[in-house]
């Protein structure tokens, strides 16, 4: 009986005067640091190496927009497209086992499929350091091909 007294009694003071300090874990996640005055002013898109989704935030690390309907892995690069569609490369493992690329898609905000291309052969495949002038090209020619439809 003394135990439980005791125990609940240590309890007790450890909520009452340090209610944050021992209980509290070190933060892991989220920002960390808001500088105003040299952050560039706008938003922040980026896709976690791993992950499917894409995520748009703003300065204060609040998710303004989240694209999760791929089912594949980021390539080392996403786009937000003028029109604020999503254009993302992806990795598709294939005949290379790095698997870093071969594929690009776009969704639209409501995180529909609006077109994708797969690209990864024995002697090529869809690599970040093509990837953006690869993507502006197909981009490109996509749009063409609607207006002359």
């Amino acid at each position: 009986m003394y135990n439980k007294i005791l125990v609940a009694s240590i309890y007790v003071l450890i909520i009452l005067f340090n209610p944050i300090g021992l209980l509290a874990q070190p933060r892991t996640v989220g920002l960390f640091l808001n500088d105003t005055t040299n952050a560039y002013r706008g938003y922040t898109l980026f896709a976690p190496n791993k992950y499917t989704a894409t995520y748009l935030i703003n300065n204060e690390g609040r998710l303004v927009h989240r694209w999760s309907a791929s089912t594949y892995s980021p390539g080392n690069s996403v786009y937000l497209l003028p029109n604020g569609n999503l254009l993302r490369s992806c990795k598709i493992r294939g005949y290379f086992s790095t698997g870093e690329g071969g594929r690009v898609e776009e969704y639209d905000w409501n995180d529909s499929l609006v077109w994708q291309f797969d690209y990864s052969t024995q002697n090529f495949a869809l690599y970040i350091i093509y990837i953006k002038l690869i993507i502006i090209i197909l981009y490109q020619i996509y749009r063409l091909r609607i207006s002359f439809a």
